[in-house]
């Protein structure tokens, strides 16, 4: 799947854009994103991520939880927001292969507030002091 976004902001899509079906050939309005304030995309193999103002969503084919939905939900064929992320200003998204990367604004107070927080439950939970999410 390819995604690019129009001069008026308008989101296109093409290529592979559900698991079932046939690929578009050329670029298909994804309406589903209008309005948004996009502030970066990226597309792996079989997932998309999105990322405007405070809300990241991503969608896709997902078998080692790259959609970050966590444990529950594997895959979603339409855009679904990261709960995970709430709240946090995702500066660029990239994906790959059965993995999907989040840059948060580590400048922002409240972003850096979450990441601390995130940070001591996960050291508490793995006893890995000073290395967790770093």
């Amino acid at each position: 799947m390819s995604f690019a976004c129009g001069v008026a902001g308008q989101p296109f899509a093409w290529g592979k854009l559900k698991t079932s079906g046939d690929n578009e050939m050329y670029p298909k309005p994804n309406y589903d994103l209008s309005g948004w304030n996009l502030r970066s995309a990226a597309c792996g193999s079989t997932i998309t991520c999105v990322t405007a103002d405070t809300q990241t969503v991503t969608w896709g084919h997902a078998l080692h939880g790259e959609l970050a939905f966590g444990p529950a939900k594997k895959s979603s064929a339409n855009p679904k927001e990261v709960d995970a992320l709430n709240g946090y200003t995702v500066l660029k998204v990239a994906c790959g292969v059965a993995q999907t990367l989040y840059v948060v604004d580590t400048t922002n107070p409240e972003d850096a507030r979450l990441l601390g927080e995130e940070e001591a439950r996960l050291e508490a939970e793995t006893g890995d002091a000073g290395h967790a999410g770093r």
